[in-house]
């Protein structure tokens, strides 16, 4: 669906917006990723990679630990060994 999505606007040159709760995804289709928290704007990540990507790109790779960071509520580079707090579903936040 992702190669699909892809072919058809690179060849029709539209405008499209897809909400995706999955991060890899939308760095995959996306030049601009936001994060939407309490229904604000928490992040706006524009992305400047070229096509077609791979999840293999150490660029690709960046951007996904930088929003994943910010979707966890991580500081950057912390610690991997702490535990993660449960999450509940007020508290959830969206990939766009």
């Amino acid at each position: 669906m992702q190669r699909l999505i892809e072919s058809l606007w690179q060849r029709h040159g539209f405008t499209a917006l897809l909400v995706t709760h999955d991060v890899s995804e939308a760095i995959a289709l996306a030049d601009r990723v936001l994060l939407i928290e309490d229904r604000r704007i928490a992040l706006d990540q524009r992305l400047a990679l070229p096509r077609p990507r791979s999840r293999g790109q150490a660029a690709f790779a960046r951007h996904e630990e930088r929003i994943l960071e910010r979707v966890l509520q991580q500081e950057p580079h912390a610690d991997s060994a702490l535990p993660v707090p449960p999450v509940t579903a007020h508290a959830l936040r969206w990939a766009i």
